[in-house]
Formats: C-alpha cells, structure tokens, sequence
C-alpha cells in the first residue's frame, strides 16, 4: 500500500487509529514520500502546525504531516538522543499518558518502551509496570488515551509514523510559542536525513 492509498483509507474509516495499526503492515516505501513532504512544507504553515500540537520541554520533536479536524492527524515524531538524555537527567522523562489514542509504527531506529498498569485513577495514578520491549524498524504501538507509558533509550534520528485520534481528554499543556523557525529547519533537516536513511537501510536488508 502507497501513501496515497493509506490517507484514502484513514479517511473512510470509522475508526481511523484502528485501521492505521493494520494498515501499518501493508505500507511501502512510505519514507521517500514522506521525507518529500518534510522538504517541501511551507515553513510560516508548518510553524503554525507544530505550534497547535506541540507540548514544551517534551521529547520527541512532533511534525504534523496531515490533519483531519475532529478525526485525525498524522504525525512524525524525531527522537533527538541528546535532548532526550538532558531531559531524563533533569527528570524529564516520566512514565505519561496522552489526550489521543494513537497508532505509530518505526519507521527507522528505535527504543525501549515501557507500559503500566493502573490501579488507581486516570488522573490520580497508581502505576505498576506491566510490559517492557524494545521496538525496532516495523515495531508497532497501539495505546488507549488513558493507558501510562514510557520511552527510553531511543537510538539516535529515531523517526516514528503515528496516527492520533482527535483529543479525546483536554491537555492544558499543548501549544509552544518557543519553537522557533530556526528549530523548525534544523529538525526538517535531521528528519529527512532520518527518512532517507530508512531507505537506505531497506534496501541493504533487501539485497
């Protein structure tokens, strides 16, 4: 399955993060399409984008690829390891939950991921770990809005595709005016770099 033919089907679904997760095993050669659409995103558009999305002083770096208002967005996520390992060491980095269901697969890299049960509340949690793994190139996640989780150890220019439901719980922390172009075009950068290394990778696995 083509890029074009995933959007054309996340649009017909009634429940977009469900079918995405399946859909994920069925997409090829996703990365140059998408490294294609980094470069050529119009930087004032995109700035705004990241901007509506993006949680301050949070690991990884989020790109908004599509938006559906009130149904979905697709999103690339760049795992910076530098960044990531200052925010763990300030105490950054902590097992969380999101305001969307989400579907992502890996599209290069990966990590180590953590999810906890909760035997307390969803905002007054009481965590207990309950999985771990490490999910490499082609790993996928399917997690429930309310479901705590933690990422840790994230290869360097892990770049992940998610698809995230419509915000299902209000985040009071989203939006971040500090984000500056000059972050934007230093991201686009790294992340096309990390897209077309996918392919890169693909093809030595397939030779």
């Amino acid at each position: 399955m083509d890029w074009t033919a995933f959007v054309a089907a996340l649009d017909d679904a009634a429940d977009p993060v469900s079918l995405a997760d399946t859909l994920f095993r069925e997409l090829t050669q996703v990365e140059l399409d998408l490294a294609q659409a980094v470069a050529d995103a119009e930087e004032a558009t995109q700035l705004r984008a990241v901007h509506r999305i993006r949680v301050p002083d949070t690991e990884p770096m989020a790109w908004p690829v599509l938006s559906r208002p009130d149904r979905y967005d697709i999103v690339l996520n760049l795992y910076d390891r530098h960044r990531f390992e200052r925010m763990l060491k300030a105490g950054s980095i902590s097992p969380h939950r999101h305001h969307f269901s989400f579907a992502s697969v890996v599209l290069h890299g990966g990590f180590a991921h953590f999810v906890y049960a909760n035997d307390g509340e969803v905002d007054e949690p009481i965590l207990r770990p309950h999985l771990n793994e490490f999910v490499g190139r082609g790993g996928q996640l399917l997690l429930h809005w309310a479901t705590y989780h933690c990422v840790l150890s994230p290869r360097p220019e892990t770049v992940s595709l998610m698809v995230r439901s419509a915000p299902v719980a209000e985040n009071p922390f989203t939006g971040d005016d500090t984000y500056t172009l000059e972050h934007l075009r230093s991201d686009r950068e790294r992340l096309v770099e990390a897209l077309r290394a996918a392919v890169s990778t693909q093809a030595a696995q397939d030779a």
